[in-house]
């Protein structure tokens, strides 16, 4: 365990991998094991909506448009299409966008009791103040055939989409660090458990 303020919280594990590796999987099993996950892309996208500073600035940098939708939430094309080819723009919201979602990161931290807990998402690596949180990494992996499949059955997208996606992400940096880290590697013939249950036991007995 570790101190934020006053408050101890868990010993914080970063899950992430490339899109089809399946680490959503990994982290539903760390889920059923008793290890608390949280879902930093699903917080993010809903802090859109539900956080009053990063609503506050998405108003001010963009307009009402952003929001001119029928529910009123935060209108998704709109903002894909101000920010998918202007890096600058994009790096700017992500900023906000994170900070925030590190703040209700700790937040959670601080109400859970698990010894373990886990943080769940695609670009761990690309943020080096959320890294700083985690005290061990896993990253998950799969063979490309294996993560192309998964995208089809799960998106329904062309296959030409699909390793255009894949390789989109192959600057994404890799763990650089003296942390504890597991490889998992999530192929269908791939056990999982046996990997993953002694780098646990390790974690547990350092919690």
């Amino acid at each position: 365990m570790y101190s934020v303020g006053c408050a101890i919280t868990p010993l914080l594990i970063g899950v992430t991998g490339g899109i089809g590796s399946g680490k959503s999987y990994i982290a539903q099993i760390l889920s059923r094991i008793g290890i608390p996950v949280f879902d930093c892309d699903a917080e993010a996208k809903a802090l859109y909506n539900s956080n009053t500073e990063v609503k506050a600035f998405m108003l001010e940098l963009f307009g009402a448009e952003v929001y001119n939708t029928s529910t009123g939430q935060v209108n998704r094309s709109f903002l894909a299409s101000q920010i998918f080819s202007n890096e600058p723009l994009r790096k700017k919201v992500e900023c906000v966008v994170h900070r925030a979602t590190e703040q209700q990161l700790v937040k959670w931290l601080s109400t859970q009791q698990a010894p373990l807990c886990a943080v769940e998402t695609a670009l761990l690596y690309a943020i080096p103040s959320l890294m700083a949180i985690c005290q061990a990494f896993i990253t998950v992996e799969a063979d490309l055939e294996v993560r192309i499949e998964r995208i089809k059955l799960r998106d329904k997208a062309l296959p030409n989409e699909i390793e255009a996606r894949i390789f989109a992400q192959q600057g994404v940096p890799t763990y650089q660090g003296d942390k504890p880290h597991l490889t998992v590697v999530n192929n269908p013939s791939s056990s999982l458990l046996s990997q993953l249950i002694p780098f646990l036991e390790t974690l547990y007995s350092k919690s």
